[in-house]
């Protein structure tokens, strides 16, 4: 959206002529940079799970995934990088090098008024409430594929359905926050120490966490004038956070 559709023209405007196109656009004109990124969100997750199957010739494997997701990204984020680079090397003040910034840097500079607000509540209240009803699928899943299976578990089911919650959720955060790393992967680990594995609990304490953990960043990133750099900020706290547990935890050992 930022390299194709993104106005490229410069120049003064009247705060009146601007609040008066504002007013005009329906809901989706005013969020349309939003939706085109939730879009792309969707088709790389398809495109993720796709080749996932394809390697596992029709079979779900984590590691597939997680192994496919990463070299995914890894190509996304080559492209961004060039995109940015061309748009600059042409032109320094175009806008949609902030736009891209933003996306990749996180912030809330598109998830603060009320009809955003309300847009991601649409998406993440139902999710959360599903994600609760699968907790006690969620916990046979942990123990492995046979035993939920021996517990009557329609394990591609309960895998997909999971994935395809949990991809709508992240999708909506990121087209309206941007990339914010390591929150959505520390918080859950810092959770499970506070009440345990059992996801009934382990889920709203990880949101609970999560939100109440952002916050503090964010409190931190208006003194430092970094409000536009939270990922930036999470990243390294998160680094920071990982290694300090694996150096305590012993390593692999840990992990396990």
């Amino acid at each position: 959206y930022a390299l194709l559709f993104a106005v490229t023209a410069t120049g003064t405007v009247k705060a009146s002529d601007a609040a008066d196109v504002f007013n005009s656009q329906n809901l989706f004109m005013r969020n349309i940079q939003s939706f085109m990124v939730l879009i792309g969100c969707f088709a790389a997750v398809g495109i993720v799970v796709g080749i996932t199957l394809l390697i596992g010739r029709g079979k779900f494997r984590s590691d597939y995934l997680i192994l496919t997701g990463i070299i995914f990204s890894s190509l996304i984020g080559m492209f961004s990088s060039m995109v940015q680079y061309y748009l600059i090397e042409s032109n320094p003040e175009d806008p949609r090098v902030d736009i891209i910034r933003n996306l990749t840097m996180g912030g809330f500079v598109n998830s603060y008024k009320l009809d955003q607000v309300l847009i991601m509540a649409a998406f993440l209240v139902p999710c959360s409430a599903i994600l609760m009803m699968m907790s006690g699928r969620l916990d046979a899943l942990v123990l492995g594929d046979e035993q939920a299976r021996t517990m009557g578990i329609n394990v591609r089911r309960a895998q997909i359905a999971a994935i395809g919650v949990n991809t709508v959720m992240t999708a909506v955060v990121i087209a309206f926050c941007g990339q914010i790393g390591f929150i959505g992967f520390i918080m859950p680990l810092a959770a499970r120490r506070i009440v345990g594995p059992g996801f009934r609990r382990l889920i709203p304490a990880s949101m609970l966490l999560g939100a109440v953990t952002l916050l503090v960043i964010y409190d931190i990133a208006v003194l430092t004038n970094m409000t536009g750099y939270l990922n930036v900020m999470t990243s390294g706290i998160g680094s920071i956070v990982m290694i300090i547990a694996y150096i305590k935890g012993g390593g692999a050992a840990r992990a396990d």
